[in-house]
C-alpha cells in the first residue's frame, strides 16, 4: 500500500507539473489570438486521459485497483484529433493537416510520449526505493558487529554507509529532478534548448 501511494504521489506530480506547461502554452497562444492553443488544449486532454490509463495499468494491484473511465479514451481520441488538427498550425488550417500527414508517425507516436513522459516520473520512486534496500544492507552487515568487539567497525560502517546513502539520494532526487524539467516539462512547456557550436582551437579575430 505504501509503495501504490508513493507511485500514486509520483504520477499525480507529473500530471500537475506537465498541465501546468500546456497550460502555459495555451495562454501564450490565446494571447497571440492563435488558433494552436486547441493543440495544447488536445494535449492536455491526452495528459489527463493518458493519467488514468497509467493509474489502470501500473498502479493498480490486487489490494485497491483503479479503473479505466470510458471519459479518458474520449479525452485521448479527442486530444489526438485536435493535436493533428492543429498541431502544426501556422495560420491556416489545412496546411496544419497536411503537415500532420506527412508526419503522421510522429504524430501517432506523441500518444506513447505522453505516456512515457508520465511513466518518467517513476524514477522518483525507484530512487527512494533504492536508497532504503540501500540502508537496509547496510543495516544487515553492520547489526552482527555491534553485539561484540567489533562494535567500533560496525558503528564505523553506518555511519560511513548511511552517510553516503543521504549524499547520493539527496544527488539524485536534483539530477532527476533537473531531467524532469529539462525534458519533459520542457517539452510540454514548447520551450527548446540551443546553444553555440563548441569550437576550442577556433582563433577569433579582432573586430
Amino acid at each position: 500500500m505504501v509503495n501504490q501511494n508513493l507511485q500514486l504521489f509520483c504520477f499525480s506530480l507529473a500530471l500537475l507539473q506537465l498541465s501546468i506547461a500546456r497550460i502555459g502554452g495555451i495562454i501564450r497562444n490565446l494571447r497571440k489570438k492563435s488558433l494552436k492553443f486547441f493543440a495544447d488544449l488536445g494535449n492536455l486532454a491526452m495528459l489527463w486521459g493518458m493519467f488514468n490509463v497509467v493509474l489502470f495499468l501500473v498502479v493498480s494491484n490486487e489490494l485497491r485497483s483503479f479503473p479505466l473511465f470510458t471519459a479518458s479514451i474520449y479525452l485521448l481520441a479527442g486530444g489526438f484529433v485536435l493535436n493533428f488538427i492543429f498541431g502544426y498550425y501556422e495560420n491556416s488550417v489545412p496546411k496544419s493537416i497536411i503537415e500532420s500527414l506527412k508526419n503522421i508517425i510522429s504524430v501517432v507516436l506523441g500518444i506513447t510520449g505522453v505516456f512515457s513522459d508520465i511513466m518518467s516520473y517513476i524514477r522518483l520512486w525507484a530512487v527512494g526505493l533504492a536508497g532504503a534496500a540501500l540502508a537496509e544492507t547496510i543495516n544487515i552487515m553492520a547489526g552482527p558487529m555491534l553485539g561484540n568487539f567489533l562494535i567500533f567497525f560496525g558503528l564505523i560502517l553506518l555511519t560511513f554507509g548511511h552517510g553516503l546513502n543521504i549524499i547520493l539520494n539527496t544527488l539524485s532526487v536534483l539530477v532527476h529532478g533537473v531531467r524532469l524539467n529539462i525534458l519533459e516539462f520542457s517539452g510540454h512547456a514548447g520551450l527548446t534548448w540551443s546553444g553555440s557550436s563548441y569550437k576550442p582551437f577556433t582563433e577569433i579575430g579582432k573586430h
